[in-house]
């Protein structure tokens, strides 16, 4: 019999012959089965070999300190979370378009801060506007929210992305109908 579909307990059979755990018997009569030409049983067994392939090179599981586990338990108990983020918000009506250039603004949505090495702005390009040269301090990830830029020898447009790795050069950045970019460095 060849399966077009696998029911729950075809599954279950696959999974423990992958798993190398069906009964001696049971095992021949899979191996028959596939023999036969059943290939939706042999691609459910290559799919379910990998996996157990992948679960052999997992790591133990390794259990904390008790006097860790213990703290954390305690801390829960009480309500506190053991690590505060700091979120940072930015909305749309804050912060302020800074002219960096004739026909290029910039508007900082987070500035570097200690532990994050990290910034997030947008550039917003006007129509016909171009940037100046200039060389990357950082790794730069642009993404561009509306209009078109070209960069880099490429003529980009919204949705896209373009990265510049630490001590790349952009020359010749200009926008034909004007752009709003957004702008991820990272230390």
């Amino acid at each position: 019999m060849r399966h077009v579909e696998l029911t729950d307990d075809d599954r279950a059979r696959v999974s423990l012959y992958a798993l190398g755990a069906l009964p001696a018997e049971e095992a021949l009569a899979f191996e028959r089965h596939l023999s036969d030409g059943c290939e939706r049983c042999r691609e459910e067994a290559a799919a379910m070999r990998d996996v157990c392939d992948e679960m052999a090179l997992a790591p133990a599981a390794v259990s904390p300190p008790s006097a860790v586990r213990a703290r954390v338990m305690a801390e829960a108990r009480q309500g506190r979370a053991t690590v505060a983020p700091t979120f940072a918000f930015t909305l749309e009506r804050e912060g302020d378009w800074v002219e960096i250039q004739p026909g290029v603004q910039q508007k900082m949505l987070v500035a570097s801060r200690p532990g994050d090495a990290s910034s997030s702005y947008l550039i917003r390009l006007a129509p016909g506007a171009t940037a100046a040269s200039h060389r990357h301090e950082y790794f730069e990830h642009c993404y561009v929210i509306a209009g078109d830029l070209f960069i880099a020898g490429r003529h980009i447009r919204k949705g896209d992305y373009h990265y510049a790795p630490k001590g790349s050069l952009h020359h010749d950045v200009r926008s034909e109908t004007g752009c709003l970019l957004l702008i991820v460095e990272t230390r």
